[in-house]
């Protein structure tokens, strides 16, 4: 009997129509959806195949995926929500899963990320109760899990973000012999909104260009770096565009419009760019235009920031460094020359007095 094991990851993305929605695509091309109905299960032969899925639950009167697309909530601090999340087991196995709420962040890339399976949430990871840790399902079935959630009384304003998952662990072995385990998960993000004082600031910081000069004595190439930072507390994205050019915009290169993904608050990402044909004009201008997209409750604005850099053509270079090197050689020369010019050092003439050899006594 061949197996063969089909991981449905948490997507890494802040919008919370795409979990669902990567859940739902990670299942093979013959394989339907998991409706409101519930799973519909299609002959899958002898193979033994891992698949499951967990979504927001729909109505009492209807056990199925429901129509959120994530578990999103606004409330005030000391607040208890109930809710429920529905398990999929769309394999043709029994299966047993781990159960658990996780924090999320924004990874080096910007990326939406979870905590690893052994790492302990601080936040909204928290504050999930799901009544049990293991929950076996037999093959095409599903199971609706009761939730709640209790936002703590010194809950700061602003967004929560985590996520509720379903996970198995696999055992493979790899190719040195070595048996792996594979935590494999799925799952919903949640984000709980905190009432208080939102504020939405996405600042650009920490901008460095690295310029390079070139043959062409008049342009060079140039490299920037720069950081976008959440220092707010409300999930913010938004475009970034980075230019950099002489003064006075002389020979500005555009770069290229980028989607920065909705980072979280405290979140970070840093993105370098390319630039050819920089004129060398002995100053570079960088600079970065940030646009942020909120959601419509908070007021967001444009902002930008520029910064210098030394852009000196090949010439100029080639010049300093011929001056340099002739400083390093006239002061080699001036040492030589002055102790050439300074009269050798007068010996030490005392006379010492002749003594007289002494008589031993026979």
């Amino acid at each position: 009997m061949n197996a063969r094991f089909r991981l449905v990851l948490l997507p890494l993305a802040v919008a919370a129509a795409s979990l669902v929605a990567t859940s739902v695509a990670a299942q093979s091309s013959d394989e339907p959806a998991p409706t409101s109905d519930g799973p519909i299960v299609v002959d899958q032969g002898n193979e033994v195949v891992h698949s499951w899925a967990l979504t927001p639950a729909g109505t009492e009167e209807q056990d199925g995926v429901g129509n959120r697309s994530g578990l999103t909530y606004v409330t005030d601090p000391g607040t208890v929500i109930t809710d429920a999340v529905t398990l999929f087991n769309l394999s043709n196995v029994p299966l047993v899963f781990r159960i658990y709420s996780t924090d999320a962040f924004n990874n080096p890339d910007g990326d939406f990320d979870l905590l690893g399976a052994d790492e302990v949430p601080v936040d909204v990871g928290t504050w999930v109760d799901l009544g049990a840790e293991q929950i076996p399902l037999e093959a095409r079935t599903q199971a609706t899990i009761p939730i709640t959630i209790t936002v703590p009384d010194n809950a700061t304003p602003g967004d929560h973000t985590g996520a509720i998952l379903a996970s198995n662990a696999a055992v493979s072995t790899g190719d040195d012999g070595q048996q792996l385990t594979l935590d494999r998960r799925t799952g919903t993000q949640i984000t709980v909104r905190v009432n208080g004082p939102l504020t939405a600031e996405l600042v650009i910081s920490d901008i460095e260009t690295d310029y390079q000069s070139s043959l062409n004595p008049l342009s060079g190439a140039a490299t920037m770096t720069y950081t976008i930072e959440n220092q707010g507390n409300v999930t913010l994205g938004g475009t970034v565009q980075a230019s950099v050019g002489g003064p006075l915009g002389i020979g500005e290169q555009m770069g290229t419009q980028i989607e920065v993904a909705p980072l979280l608050p405290g979140g970070s990402v840093t993105l370098t760019e390319e630039f050819d044909n920089v004129p060398a004009l002995g100053v570079a201008v960088a600079e970065v235009q940030l646009d942020p997209q909120g959601d419509g409750d908070v007021a967001v604005s444009a902002t930008s920031r520029q910064s210098l850099s030394l852009a000196l053509p090949i010439s100029v270079l080639m010049v300093l460094l011929a001056l340099l090197f002739g400083l390093l050689a006239w002061r080699a020369y001036r040492r030589h020359q002055q102790q050439s010019d300074d009269p050798p050092t007068a010996r030490d003439t005392t006379l010492v007095p002749d003594r007289e050899p002494e008589h031993q006594p026979t």
